[in-house]
């Protein structure tokens, strides 16, 4: 294709050395003999108008053909002037100012057009350019097509590489198999494809995913992913940062990670995936002024969390007050009680005390009217026997009556002294009564049988002073000592059941006092254990809290930690490609010649590249300059510019 391409040139430049003159008026069926020079071509033929300004007609050759129906020699120049048609080529109608070589096809109403080695430009194309098998479909003018492809309707565009194309108007496509689908889209790189409007694909595979954007890889395909290198520092707000200015702000991530991020200094460390680290394990850092938390997964900040705690807290404390109350008083109600059955207990006691003091003092006042009763029954049997003696004297005074008057007077004067001594006997009886019917009185439950007693020994005594002149008396005695003696068993056995009565009562309160000071215990220890209870509550949720602030911490460095990657595989991709372009624009050129080769180097921070170029001049008037580069990034890039001068 180089050769052909070549032979096209040199042909195009011996052609444009020829003088044409105007002195002849032949017709456009006649050649032209006065040129020797075009003689020396056998195929070609050189058409000539009649009209000076116009130049030559148009040179064709007879392999080759332009459609001049519509030409009108006059001040009608509508049709083929100044135009070149060689090497089985075709120029359509209107094509004026045109050239095609080597099989170059330019359709109708193209003017001002070039189509080389297998070039075709199709019709309403003005202004357009295909070279070697490039092709411009209809309504592309001022378009440029080179090995590529430029679709109907897609006008100032430009199509260079085997299988590029472009679809839309102002679209450019550079490499081998570069798309740009849209308006104003830019593909630059194999097989980049630029699928929106205004949306820029740089790098091999390379592809757009939104409008308005400039792409360095493949969303699809990280792996495709370029960096952007030897970019200066951002200046402006909108102005892209580099790496240094990102350190010089404490941000950076490690791309032994995904997606992990750190804040601190360079030398900062982050060991895990999808984190964002502030500070490492030896320094940590504090992240200051972050906006109340909306979101689920929003980080939080202090203000938020202590809100929280208090209001934990406010509520435990409320909770556990309203309990710590409620206990307070059942126990204040509890002792309340207590007291008041201590006082009860107090006051049985004490009854119970003075009932038996009573007991004791109605038994001592009993075993003393017991005794007083055997001294008035022995005063009493006394006075029986002194009655029974005064019986006897009197006796043996009525049967020795007969002997001595004197002696039943004495007799008589004892009886009765006898029967004073029993007066006084029950007198002293009546008064053992007395004494009886005071300790019945102390002794309230026997004072019915001690009064009975009483009076039974009163009756006695009586009946054994009525009986003083009667031997019988002896009898009484022992019926007085039976009823004393029942008298004394009765009350003893009522005071023994009052005093087991008394204390079963007091065994009874006392037991009632302890079951009721053991539930109080039992309550106090379920309020310990809800207050242990709050307690493990409030650990829990400050473990929670922690998990979660460490959670979120992570999930930060991670992020921080790829974006940092993503932006260096940019900024080496971009170091690449600015190394390319500056190898291609410092490519040396010989003006002085016809066609030239050079190579170029470039070196842009840590990207390289080399470039090899070449330019020929078809004429005076017409210059044709192609390169192309590799870089360290295995990127390509490839350039290429026509130039017409009239």
């Amino acid at each position: 294709m180089r050769n052909v391409l070549f032979k096209s040139m040199a042909l195009l430049m011996l052609a444009s050395m020829v003088s044409v003159s105007y002195a002849s008026n032949n017709t456009d069926s006649e050649s032209v003999s006065e040129y020797p020079f075009l003689n020396l071509l056998e195929y070609l033929r050189v058409y000539q108008s009649d009209i000076k300004e116009h130049g030559f007609k148009y040179i064709v050759s007879d392999d080759s053909s332009i459609d001049n129906s519509s030409l009108d020699i006059g001040n009608n120049y509508s049709g083929i002037v100044n135009s070149i048609a060689i090497l089985e080529s075709s120029i359509g109608k209107r094509g004026h100012h045109s050239v095609a070589l080597s099989q170059g096809y330019i359709g109708d109403n193209s003017w001002d057009s070039v189509a080389l080695s297998d070039g075709r430009i199709g019709d309403n194309n003005p202004n357009s350019v295909a070279l070697s098998d490039g092709i411009i479909g209809n309504s592309s003018s001022n378009s440029f097509a080179f090995i590529g492809k430029i679709d109907d309707k897609s006008g100032d565009s430009v199509a260079i590489g085997h299988k590029s194309n472009v679809k839309a108007k102002q679209g450019i496509a550079i490499g081998r198999k570069a798309i740009a689908h849209k308006i104003y889209g830019i593909a630059l790189g194999q097989s980049a494809i630029s699928s929106h409007t205004n949306a820029v694909a740089i790098g091999v595979e390379a592809e757009t995913d939104r409008d308005n954007s400039v792409s360095f890889g493949n969303s699809t395909d990280i792996t495709k992913n370029k960096q952007l290198t030897n970019i200066a520092d951002g200046i402006k707000d909108q102005d892209a940062v580099t790496l240094a200015q990102l350190n010089r702000r404490g941000f950076f991530s490690n791309p032994t990670y995904t997606t992990s991020y750190f804040v601190g200094s360079p030398n900062s460390e982050v060991d895990e995936s999808n984190v964002v680290s502030f500070g490492d394990n030896q320094t940590q850092l504090r992240l200051v002024n972050i906006a109340d938390a909306q979101n689920p997964n929003d980080a939080v900040n202090k203000k938020q969390l202590d809100a929280v705690k208090s209001s934990v807290i406010n509520e435990l404390q409320k909770d556990i007050g309203d309990k710590a109350r409620g206990a307070v008083k059942e126990i204040d109600d509890a002792l309340v009680k207590l007291s008041t059955i201590q006082q009860v207990v107090t006051k049985s006691e004490q009854a119970a005390a003075g009932s038996a003091k009573q007991a004791d003092t109605a038994k001592q006042a009993t075993e003393d009217s017991a005794t007083q009763a055997n001294t008035a029954q022995q005063a009493a049997v006394q006075s029986a026997q002194a009655a029974a003696d005064s019986a006897a004297q009197a006796n043996t005074a009525q049967q020795a009556a007969v002997r001595s008057a004197q002696a039943a007077t004495d007799s008589a004067t004892q009886a009765n002294t006898a029967q004073q001594a029993a007066v006084q006997s029950a007198q002293a009886a009546t008064d053992s009564a007395t004494k009886a019917d005071t300790a019945q009185q102390a002794a309230v439950v026997s004072e019915t049988v001690v009064i009975g007693s009483v009076k039974e020994i009163e009756n006695h005594v009586n009946t054994a002073k009525n009986a003083a002149d009667r031997a019988e008396k002896n009898a009484t005695e022992t019926e007085v000592n039976k009823r004393i003696n029942l008298a004394t068993q009765q009350e003893s056995k009522k005071s023994v059941k009052e005093t087991k009565e008394l204390n079963e009562k007091i065994i009874t309160v006392k037991k009632a006092s302890e079951e009721r000071a053991n539930k109080l215990d039992a309550k106090a220890d379920d309020i310990y254990e809800y207050a242990q209870g709050v307690n493990t509550k409030m650990g829990e949720y400050h473990v929670y809290s922690e998990k979660r602030f460490n959670a979120l911490k992570s999930e930060m460095r991670q992020n921080v930690r790829q974006l940092d990657n993503k932006i260096n595989r940019v900024e080496k991709r971009a170091n690449a490609g600015i190394a390319s372009v500056a190898a291609m624009t410092n490519i040396p050129f010989s003006n002085a010649n016809r066609f030239s080769v050079g190579v170029g180097l470039g070196q842009y921070h840590d990207g390289s590249a080399i470039a090899v170029g070449a330019q020929t001049k078809l004429t005076e008037n017409i210059n044709i300059k192609a390169s192309t580069s590799w870089n360290n990034s295995d990127g390509a890039v490839f350039g290429a510019g026509f130039a017409i001068g009239w």
